[in-house]
């Protein structure tokens, strides 16, 4: 799902798949990390990382 164009399974709303794919692109520029994870009850949870500093 962090790639351009890529959509979860079932998914029905409309869209370009861009979205996600943008953040990670962003957070890799600035040596961060993204993970996702399914939420208790269905759904997605991202979780973005930075570096400290």
């Amino acid at each position: 799902m962090l790639k351009p164009f890529v959509r979860g399974a079932g998914t029905v709303v409309e869209g370009a798949g861009m979205g996600l794919a943008i953040v990670s692109q962003i957070m890799s520029a600035h040596n961060g990390s993204v993970a996702l994870s399914d939420a208790t009850g269905g759904g997605l949870v991202v979780s973005l990382t930075f570096p400290a500093g």
